[in-house]
């Protein structure tokens, strides 16, 4: 349909590229018309109610604590992103044979060959100690 149809000849086409067809509210005005300019025509200007100082002094406060507030959240955001990729680092690294490093580090401290080198008991002597010094 779209190669056999001719686009001059479509009806529903020519109406929406209709440049004279404009329904425009009455506030709207088409931006592309050139209106002839009569001395008689007169527009009338609008008026711009400007802000007082407390006005101003309110909006610059308000202004100061957006702006506040967006620097904190950004802080805030970047402190979370920065903990994120420290705790993704951390537990990506983490080693699958843990248990053989913690078995190797008990039979490091705990030698059962050397009755007196019992790594284990040094908090209890260490407290013994303390308490004779």
């Amino acid at each position: 349909a779209f190669c056999c149809q001719n686009s001059y000849d479509d009806k529903e086409a020519n109406e929406y590229l209709d440049n004279n067809q404009l329904a425009l509210d009455n506030d709207e005005e088409y931006l592309h018309s050139f209106k002839k300019k009569s001395i008689f025509t007169y527009r009338q200007p609008i008026r711009v109610d400007r802000l007082n100082e407390t006005e101003i002094n309110h909006a610059r406060n308000e202004r100061l604590k957006e702006i506040h507030m967006w620097s904190m959240i950004k802080e805030l955001l970047l402190y979370l992103c920065f903990i994120t990729v420290l705790y993704t680092i951390i537990y990506s690294n983490r080693d699958l044979n843990s248990f053989l490093q913690v078995n190797h580090s008990r039979k490091f401290f705990f030698n059962s060959r050397q009755i007196n080198c019992d790594y284990t008991q040094t908090d209890k002597n260490f407290k013994k100690t303390a308490k004779n010094a």
